[in-house]
């Protein structure tokens, strides 16, 4: 599966670092049209696949709403009391991980490296925190993200880094007197409710450890009210906007080519799902 450091579907659109374009970004795409972007490429997969003698299903997205990624704290109830902490990690790997297996051997390897490469040629590059990362540069994973972006080093080196950029001042924000104060009104507001949480990391992970619940849905729904009454949801978002300002116009030119490449696939995308129909 196309994407850095994982093979899972992932689409995240952080509600609480919004900020306005600057001169040299465009718009950011919502959850749904990067769904609708990761669809596409899926189906450019599949017809890979299918030229090299492969089968291969698409991985849909059922509910991209769903999808949404609170970076600080879920600021939604109403998509809380639907979603809880959002969608469960998929289990096993589908289809795809069912007919890989039933391949003799030799046929599983060549469709691995028909899908991800052969290794033999990769792109690489590194993080605002020194982090090296890399991806192949061959296989039906990187072509269809070529049809779909255009150059891939040019794609590859402003997603990386424009993908990334929280890392370098999300410690900042959680540890600013503002936000400590607001994150213990908040933790205050929960224990009223009945949920004894110090953090919002805190009630995430206590909730994500356990079987997915009704429960689940209860603790994320009050997270959201007590954010909005104690102020933390409009903390975070001014400490975020004011902190993370340094390395956004630092990094203006990524963040302006991932935006730019991004439409630029959403427009290849829904030309690709108009000939699917």
């Amino acid at each position: 599966m196309p994407g850095l450091l994982s093979s899972a579907l992932v689409l995240t659109a952080c509600t609480t670092t919004e900020h306005a374009p600057g001169p040299r970004e465009t718009r950011e795409l919502t959850v749904t049209e990067r769904a609708l972007v990761r669809q596409a490429e899926e189906e450019l997969v599949r017809r890979c696949m299918a030229a090299k003698g492969f089968r291969y299903w698409p991985v849909s997205v059922p509910d991209p709403e769903a999808l949404r990624d609170f970076e600080y704290v879920v600021d939604d109830a109403s998509w809380a009391r639907k979603h809880g902490y959002g969608p469960e990690a998929p289990k096993g790997g589908g289809a795809n991980e069912t007919y890989r297996a039933g391949l003799p051997l030799a046929e599983r390897k060549r469709y691995e490296r028909a899908l991800d490469g052969t290794g033999r040629r990769s792109l690489r590059d590194t993080l605002p925190t020194g982090q090296t990362v890399e991806s192949s540069a061959d296989g039906c994973s990187a072509t269809a993200e070529q049809k779909l972006y255009g150059d891939r080093a040019v794609w590859f080196h402003a997603r990386v880094i424009a993908d990334n950029l929280a890392s370098l001042y999300r410690e900042k924000v959680l540890t600013h007197p503002r936000y400590r104060s607001a994150e213990r009104a908040w933790s205050t507001c929960m224990r009223e409710r009945g949920f004894r949480h110090s953090s919002p990391g805190q009630a995430r992970e206590q909730a994500l450890t356990k079987k997915r619940s009704a429960a689940e849905n209860r603790t994320a729904v009050a997270e959201a009210h007590c954010a909005h009454s104690t102020r933390l949801a409009k903390t975070v978002k001014e400490l975020d906007r004011t902190l993370g300002a340094p390395a956004r116009k630092r990094y203006g030119e990524e963040i302006g080519t991932r935006n730019r490449l991004r439409l630029q696939a959403l427009s290849k995308a829904r030309a690709i799902s108009a000939a699917r129909r």
